[in-house]
């Protein structure tokens, strides 16, 4: 599975270099955006991109969900309400 997603190309981009920092073929870049895989690309030019979605960060989602959160709760005299921290005495 994948989404359509764009990145904004850096000063000196080329179409392979960005292919290599997302890791898929320059000529699938070339091909989403119409241009050779060898052009050069102008600073803050949108390329369209096709990543493949990654399923580990929902699927542990979800399990975290079904547990109860384990809130740890410590009196402590340095800590004002509001969470900041008092300042030391000396």
């Amino acid at each position: 599975m994948t989404r359509r997603t764009t990145v904004r190309a850096a000063r000196r981009d080329t179409v392979r270099s960005i292919a290599q920092r997302y890791r898929v073929s320059a000529d699938n870049v070339a091909d989403w955006n119409n241009v050779k895989a060898s052009a050069a690309l102008k600073a803050g030019q949108q390329v369209v991109m096709f990543l493949p979605v990654r399923m580990g960060q929902g699927a542990s989602a979800k399990r975290s969900a079904s547990r109860k959160p384990t809130i740890k709760t410590t009196a402590s005299a340095t800590t004002r309400k509001g969470g900041k921290p008092a300042k030391k005495r000396r």
